[in-house]
């Protein structure tokens, strides 16, 4: 059985990945169905603590995950003055571009959410 820090931990991955509001609120809702449905209710009010302990522990924390490596130099060169010291990731799957997570937003300018955008569009 999961403790409810592995799910507290899986949660703020989510939410952090999730691509706008809703989303977010359909992962909090999924999860409570989930805590519900192994009868860990009673842990409400303390998984809602760890999850906003778990966001704010990640406010101000940059992470910038990168095609390949050698994007890495130029992001280096454009945050220099910034004072930001971002965690560094490389992520193949990504095909070109950059995703910047910072404070629980996700802006991905990723060749691979592109393509996802315009399947989703002509998908019936």
């Amino acid at each position: 059985m999961y403790s409810l820090k592995n799910y507290v931990e899986s949660v703020s991955e989510m939410l952090v990945k999730a691509k706008d509001e809703k989303e977010q609120k359909s992962i909090i809702d999924s999860w409570f169905k989930l805590l519900d449905k192994h009868h860990r209710l009673e842990e409400m009010k303390k998984f809602k603590r760890l999850i906003n302990e778990e966001i704010e522990s990640r406010k101000n924390k940059v992470v910038i995950v990168l095609s390949d490596e050698k994007e890495k130099k130029l992001w280096e060169e454009y945050l220099k003055d910034s004072g930001a010291e971002p965690e560094w990731k490389v992520d193949p799957s990504l095909i070109g571009g950059t995703k910047i997570i910072w404070d629980n937003y996700l802006v991905d300018s990723s060749v691979a959410s592109q393509l996802e955008k315009i399947k989703q569009r002509f998908s019936i």
